[in-house]
């Protein structure tokens, strides 16, 4: 089964990413609201992709912070991790920085974004 870390994101954005994720990929998905939170998942479970909202739903620190850190530790370094935005600057910057191409919520039930997802898990 697929596992997908999701960070970051309200509760309602959480329900329709995980509805969107178990209907195309069986997918088991797991939640954290920040750096450390997602550190500890990660340590934890083995994960096949990891998605950061581009705000964060608690205190609306960047996600790209999150990215860094995760990043940052060789142990998670070759997963992949996307950014959550509407923001096209955003999403090029943070491919800019190794993350794969992600998509944003308004286009969540769109074919494009499954098979952004379906991409991103090949890749890992």
């Amino acid at each position: 089964m697929t596992t997908v870390l999701d960070i970051g994101n309200c509760n309602a954005d959480h329900f329709f990413i995980t509805t969107m994720l178990k209907s195309n990929f069986d997918a088991n998905v797991l939640r954290a609201h920040g750096a450390d939170d997602a550190l500890t998942t990660l340590e934890e479970n083995e994960v096949d992709l990891i998605m950061i909202n581009r705000l964060l739903d608690v205190d609306h620190s960047e996600g790209m912070d999150v990215f860094r850190k995760i990043k940052s530790n060789p142990k998670f370094e070759s997963i992949p991790a996307m950014l959550i935005t509407n923001f096209d600057d955003h999403q090029k910057a943070a491919m800019e920085e190794g993350a794969v191409q992600g998509f944003g919520k308004s286009a969540l039930t769109s074919d494009s974004v499954v098979a952004v997802v379906k991409d991103a898990l090949s890749s890992s």
